[in-house]
């Protein structure tokens, strides 16, 4: 499914995201009020025991209030147990624990510690018909216990206009049960793919990985897969309701370079295949955070993201994602 870009005009916004904040077209109608949701610096010796006064963990815990010289330590102890196989040889749990290594995480708990909320802002450029859109976004977020009760709201200032004052503004927020959006502060109803795309990207970003455990999924290696002449390790996750998530893993640097996933927007048609990729790295609250996004659906590309700043572990309102 190609994408179209109407000319976007004050009263009319053609918007979907997928990937994080992707694009296409969608009529729509002033709507209701969303309905409210329903409820490795330090090396450890291998055969060092624990202090018999502490709680004993398991691998791949840390004791409650652990510091940061603790979780170095233990993350290079890890690294060691798991590089004493060949990564040939490491089973999809193990290549996913190598990742969330390289992402300054210990075995997932330190990464969700610190992802569990954010803000980020930064430049969002869309690819249309008549042109790239270009804006600024703020994104906010809240985890919640699986990746289906997350909340995410979006806002997005559009360049439409030399006038500040008059620049399109457009918000798609899924509050954990359902999706809604409003267009200069006025509440409108999503068109139906916009709002499964949207849905779409809140559970299939690369971030999944270090939550498969919570959401009941399974993960399994399938044989790695080659884009424009590099070769990428690669596990697929299939969660409970069927749905499957890959991702593309550099076998040098261990970082997620790539997650695909397909979504069927509208019932008759065939599935879009979403790739969204990920670039240039930098540490942000001592977990490393991808600072440019590519959106792909069906190989043509519809959107650049660009992270200007980020804060994790900030509160959120719940109003945030349940009203303007």
């Amino acid at each position: 499914m190609n994408m179209h870009f109407p000319r976007v005009r004050r009263g009319s916004v053609a918007i979907l995201l997928a990937g994080a904040f992707a694009f296409v077209p969608a009529a729509h109608a002033q709507g209701e009020k969303p309905a409210v949701k329903a409820d490795a610096k330090a090396d450890v010796k291998a055969d060092a025991k624990p202090d018999a006064k502490q709680e004993e963990t398991k691998p791949g815990e840390l004791r409650q209030g652990a510091t940061q010289s603790e979780i170095d330590a233990a993350l290079a102890q890890r690294l060691k147990q798991i590089t004493a196989k060949k990564p040939a040889d490491w089973t999809a749990d193990e290549l996913a624990e190598r990742v969330a290594i390289s992402y300054r995480g210990f075995n997932f708990s330190q990464l969700k510690k610190v992802y569990n909320t954010g803000r980020e802002e930064g430049r969002i450029t869309i690819v249309t018909t008549n042109g790239d859109l270009g804006g600024s976004y703020v994104r906010r977020y809240v985890d919640g216990a699986r990746m289906q009760q997350d909340r995410v709201r979006l806002d997005i200032i559009f360049e439409t206009s030399p006038k500040p004052e008059q620049q399109l503004r457009y918000t798609l927020t899924y509050n954990g049960a359902s999706v809604w959006a409003a267009q200069d502060n006025r509440y409108v109803s999503p068109d139906a793919s916009a709002a499964t795309a949207f849905k779409a990207s809140v559970v299939n970003d690369y971030t999944a990985l270090f939550r498969w455990q919570e959401d009941g999924a399974t993960l399994a290696r399938i044989p790695p897969k080659t884009i424009q002449g590099l070769e990428f390790d690669e596990i697929e996750e299939t969660r409970p309701d069927g749905s499957k998530l890959r991702f593309l893993i550099s076998p040098k640097t261990y970082r997620v370079l790539h997650v695909e996933y397909n979504v069927v927007l509208a019932e008759g048609q065939a599935p879009v295949v979403f790739r969204e990729s990920y670039s240039e790295f930098r540490v942000i609250q001592e977990v490393l955070v991808p600072s440019k996004r590519k959106l792909r659906q069906n190989e043509q590309l519809v959107q650049t993201i660009e992270l200007g700043n980020a804060t994790y572990g900030v509160a959120h309102d719940d109003s945030v994602f349940l009203q303007i």
